[in-house]
């Protein structure tokens, strides 16, 4: 019954998506976010649905081909190009082949989709669109963590979502990171939303969804979550005209927390402060000193995968032998800094921080500049989920999943929406002069 849920779900998104092509994209984006293949047995586990709602986004954008708007800001097409070749060039000569072209056959999915979607956007509503079905998608991992969390379940190792073989949004660290950037997304709807205009009557929302992103850091017990939470209680306090009455607030929610959050929770995060001595954090620091002199040796990176060469290596790093028996086997790289650096080299980590950094100055400029409250408001909390998403992936290596794409998407299209508003204007103000005895 679930499987047929989903799956008429994908079909609702496939048949408007052949109407208007910002719907099939969103459609993408809930497959990509929700993966209905891997958490439910049934149909959805039988077909190819990430392939199928692509293939729909490829249809419905060759049909409203003349309808489309060319992206303004060319440096991120330019850059989006660039990548996906200097990727695929990076994995011809990877070390690993068998498992680099596996690992490139999913970014490549991720990055046309998201290449195409730049071009799918024409107004406020349609970008909208697009982030409201990012936050729902997320809010099903939330709502079932956090349920859990604030119940006292879940626990470090254990399966908290069925299916997904703790990959994407079921690894604990991956889906607790990814639902705090998703809190500055509530936070602009529910003062903004135009398709959901209700939204603003529900002045707790984005308190209740934080409420229930406290449950998933709980029940995930993961330490990435902290530390991106901490970044974000920053960011809402740089911003804030109140910071008396913010401090005040956010100590006393800090002693409520205290107070109640169970024990294997606290010990767990107490290991922040011990990362020489506790042995997940300190093999992180040994695989990123590894990392950091391979690079020396392979400038251009050793392909996607590039990790595993560290097998049988690493113990030579481990000065303090903190990490112990931990490193016999290979280690993933555990951040999206030394990923990018490991498999694609300097050039690699150029391309792809510089397209994070050219999103981060259009939205400031955009924040400072631009008189439209949703157009400001937007920017601003599209920077703040960015700046999360950079803080947390120091610990977590997700470069090339679809997260941080679909912001450089998001920041994109906002730009395009900023300077069609700015030719509105002068049309409005044109015709304004022309009407005027003046």
């Amino acid at each position: 019954m679930q499987s047929l849920l989903l799956f008429s779900v994908v079909l609702v998104f496939i048949f408007f998506g052949m109407k208007k092509p910002v719907v099939a994209f969103a459609g993408y984006i809930w497959v990509d976010l929700i993966t209905p293949q891997k958490i439910t047995y049934g149909i959805t586990n039988t077909l190819p649905m990430s392939q199928i709602i692509i293939a729909a986004c490829i249809i419905s954008f060759i049909i409203h081909f003349k309808k489309l708007q060319m992206p303004k800001n060319k440096s991120i097409m330019n850059l989006f190009i660039l990548l996906t070749l200097y990727l695929t060039i990076t994995t011809f000569f990877a070390l690993f082949q068998i498992e680099a072209w596996s690992k490139w056959g999913i970014t490549i999915k991720t990055l046309l989709g998201c290449f195409l979607m730049l071009f799918v956007v024409r107004e406020k509503k349609d970008l909208e669109l697009l982030i409201w079905i990012f936050i729902i998608s997320l809010f099903y991992f939330t709502l079932v963590l956090g349920t859990k969390g604030l119940l006292g379940g879940g626990g470090y190792g254990k399966t908290l979502i069925a299916g997904g073989n703790n990959s994407n949004l079921t690894e604990s660290s991956t889906v607790t990171l990814i639902c705090i950037t998703a809190i500055p997304l509530v936070i602009f709807m529910q003062y903004n939303s135009l398709l959901v205009p209700q939204f603003k009557k529900f002045k707790y929302s984005a308190a209740l969804f934080t409420l229930l992103i406290m449950g998933v850091l709980v029940a995930t017990t993961a330490r990435t979550g902290l530390v991106a939470f901490a970044a974000l209680a920053g960011l809402l306090f740089l911003s804030s005209k109140k910071k008396i009455q913010y401090i005040i607030i956010a100590t006393v929610v800090g002693i409520i927390a205290l107070l109640i959050i169970p024990d294997k929770y606290a010990k767990r995060m107490s290991t922040i402060k011990e990362s020489q001595k506790e042995s997940s954090a300190a093999t992180r620091l040994v695989v990123w000193r590894w990392t950091w002199e391979f690079t020396k040796s392979h400038p251009f990176g050793g392909g996607f995968e590039a990790y595993r060469a560290n097998y049988g290596e690493l113990q030579q790093y481990d000065d303090n032998k903190a990490a112990g028996g931990a490193i016999t086997l290979a280690r993933a790289y555990h951040s999206i800094y030394f990923e990018v650096l490991g498999e694609h080299g300097y050039i690699g980590f150029f391309l792809y921080f510089w397209i994070i950094a050219i999103c981060l100055k259009s939205n400031r400029r955009i924040r400072k500049s631009e008189k439209d409250k949703w157009l400001a408001s937007c920017a601003l909390n599209l920077n703040r989920s960015i700046i999360i998403f950079l803080v947390g992936g120091t610990f977590i290596g997700i470069a090339f999943q679809p997260f941080i794409f679909l912001f450089i998407v998001f920041s994109a299209s906002l730009a395009n929406l900023t300077k069609e508003e700015d030719k509105k204007s002068l049309i409005h103000k044109n015709n304004f002069n022309k009407a005027s005895p003046l």
